[in-house]
């Protein structure tokens, strides 16, 4: 049960759960819901404990101390994701479209708190990024009209975001699944390093419409090349991104996921290729 009443399941220890209770799954239980105080400190996971202020500041310190990048991450579930766990996924879809008086209320809720939350993170001076995760898109669309997006999602995205870039912040975005038709309105908000999956938004579209123009984090298929690919392919794979994405001027950023069943072999040309990668476009 994690703190704003959903309860999660996991397949295995160490994998991500899924949301098997609803606690807003009828809107009677408005009345019951508890949003956590923004002083018991900072939530750096969806389903995990808070961390303290003070545990906060005091790793941000010595990465600062120690002449590492400091940063610091906001659960991953900012928003569409918070609202469908509390609401389940079908009924938020729903409400987006009947657009009950609830939901804007829960919105205006929601984006309170992880403003607030925000707002503690910047009293530490010396901040480079902070990051923040919302899965906007499915496998090949996104979930919703950009009306949509732009009535319930993007005016707590530029709330949180431009504080964030106003005290000299870099925002850093990953939204998974098919979300690329999103991405100019992420950039309009605030953010200026954006994670987006390679194949089922393209690596063409990415290329043609954002090199350049934002620090570009491509997260490494791990539905189909990484696990399922041959060791030459996952190389190859990673050179192409690399090629279409990468410059002197960098603006690029690689991340990869491991989960079962990915071989040994194809873990080690992933390692292989994106250290062979590094000095591409020279030092």
């Amino acid at each position: 049960m994690d703190r704003f009443g959903c309860a999660w399941r996991y397949a295995f220890e160490g994998d991500y759960g899924i949301v098997v209770k609803n606690p807003l799954e009828s809107w009677d239980s408005m009345k019951d819901l508890t949003i956590p105080d923004p002083e018991d400190g900072l939530p750096e996971d969806k389903d995990r404990d808070l961390v303290s202020w003070d545990k906060v500041y005091e790793n941000l310190r010595r990465a600062r101390e120690m002449g590492n990048l400091v940063s610091a991450g906001v659960e991953y579930s900012l928003l569409f994701e918070r609202l469908s766990y509390l609401r389940g996924y079908n009924n938020l879809l729903v409400d987006f479209i009947r657009r009950p008086p609830q939901l804007y209320e829960l919105v205006e809720r929601l984006g309170e708190y992880y403003a607030e939350v925000t707002k503690r993170l910047l009293r530490f001076s010396g901040l480079d990024v902070i990051f923040f995760g919302d899965d906007l898109g499915t496998q090949d669309r996104i979930p919703m009209r950009r009306s949509v997006f732009h009535e319930f999602l993007f005016p707590i995205y530029r709330k949180i975001f431009s504080r964030i870039r106003n005290a000299g912040v870099h925002v850093h975005m990953e939204s998974d699944g098919h979300m690329i038709e999103f991405a100019d309105d992420l950039i309009e908000a605030g953010v200026s390093i954006l994670r987006m999956q390679d194949v089922v938004n393209g690596v063409e579209n990415m290329a043609a419409k954002y090199k350049g123009r934002i620090c570009i984090d491509v997260d490494i298929d791990r539905q189909f090349i990484i696990p399922f690919g041959t060791p030459e392919q996952v190389r190859a794979h990673v050179r192409s991104i690399v090629q279409a994405l990468g410059s002197k001027e960098g603006g690029l950023m690689l991340a990869t996921h491991i989960f079962p069943p990915v071989t040994m072999e194809n873990i080690e040309a992933l390692v292989q290729a994106m250290d062979g990668c590094m000095w591409y476009y020279g030092s």
